[in-house]
């Protein structure tokens, strides 16, 4: 998550023994976290034209899948159960699994992903554990993927099982991980491959950026009926943004592998880039649910803090549902009196 509003497709990985999210259920997300797929479609909700819900499970033996085309009629002819398994489908996108050792992801051209770029320049310029990127090919108006899978599971299906002493232990991997990828860095906001990135409406611009003021306005840009001085407030204490820091963008439980108590690897780098310092701290201080929210506490203990950066954050997106609230206007505190702390908040 970029800022406090960033998400990144939640990409599992799979145990060596079944293919899963949750066990045999296909997990389906809105494109707008804001606006989630309910757990349970409804008659009402599967029956509207508009709810863009797809009804899994039992259905007419000759009506096809829609995920793999062949009907139930088709299928009763054949004993070949195929270990190519659909586990997650957000919106027009979709990630696959070949066997255990792959991963296929599709989506349209037109949804941007800078991931086949960054694992590129992470397998040049790092030993960081990620996916090795196999293949990608457009065909139309569809964009592929093939990588490797990183053995193990995701830490968000781990977490419940795991022990006080594993998840300290995976938090100071990750920690000791994220030092050497930190440690890359840029003269401007960009992608790797040095183009403008965006992120969640933060640079609406679309330009490669390189001054605070230049990030101050692209924050701000469409921020209406605010008082002056508070922006002004709000510029002078304005976090450095320099130096401009190669950032994940999404430390979620989901994006991160272990196994056996042990940190596995990093998946998920469709929006990662050079974003300013204060950035994957800022992140880390919004959990998406309960474990989330624990697992983010613990790592953003254990990385470079930048409280300031947090509470200025939080004063810039409560001003877009002014009034603030009583969460803002203690960052807004906070922040003009320079303080070393800041909220860890909890979205659902």
């Amino acid at each position: 998550m970029a800022d406090s509003n960033i998400m990144s497709e939640s990409h599992t990985e799979l145990s060596d023994n079944e293919v899963a999210i949750e066990t045999s259920k296909l997990e389906i997300k809105s494109e707008n976290e804001s606006e989630r797929t309910p757990d349970v479609a409804t008659e009402d909700t599967i029956n509207s034209p508009s709810s863009g819900v797809i009804k899994y499970g039992p259905r007419d033996p000759s009506e096809p899948c829609v995920a793999c085309g062949w009907t139930l009629e088709e299928n009763s002819c054949a004993r070949y159960k195929s270990s190519i398994k659909l586990f997650y489908a957000a919106s027009t996108r979709g990630a696959w699994a070949l066997g255990r050792s792959f991963i296929l992801k599709e989506r349209l051209t037109s949804l941007r992903t800078y991931e086949a770029e960054n694992l590129r320049f992470l397998k040049k310029h790092t030993k960081l554990p990620i996916p090795t990127l196999m293949h990608e090919w457009t065909e139309d108006d569809r964009y592929f993927t093939i990588a490797t899978r990183v053995e193990g599971e995701t830490l968000e299906k781990a977490w419940p099982k795991l022990t006080s002493d594993e998840k300290e232990r995976i938090a100071t991997q990750v920690a000791d991980h994220l030092r050497e990828l930190r440690g890359l860095t840029s003269e401007r906001i960009e992608t790797v491959d040095g183009k403008p990135l965006y992120g969640d409406g933060m640079f609406p611009s679309q330009k490669l950026i390189s001054r605070d003021d230049e990030i101050f306005d692209e924050l701000f840009h469409n921020l209406k009926d605010v008082d002056q001085s508070l922006l002004q407030q709000l510029r002078d204490h304005m976090p450095v943004c320099t130096p401009y820091t190669f950032t994940h963008a999404d430390l979620a439980a989901c994006n991160i592998i272990v196994k056996d108590g042990q940190f596995s690897g990093f998946i998920d780098f469709e929006y990662s880039g050079f974003f300013p310092v204060w950035f994957e701290f800022v992140g880390l201080r919004n959990g998406f649910g309960k474990d989330d929210r624990e697992w983010k506490q613990l790592l953003s203990q254990k990385v470079a803090q930048y409280p300031v950066a947090k509470n200025f954050f939080v004063v810039r997106n409560s001003l877009f549902r002014n009034p603030m609230g009583e969460i803002g206007n203690k960052s807004l505190k906070d922040l003009l009196d320079n303080a070393d702390t800041c909220p860890m908040l909890q979205h659902w």
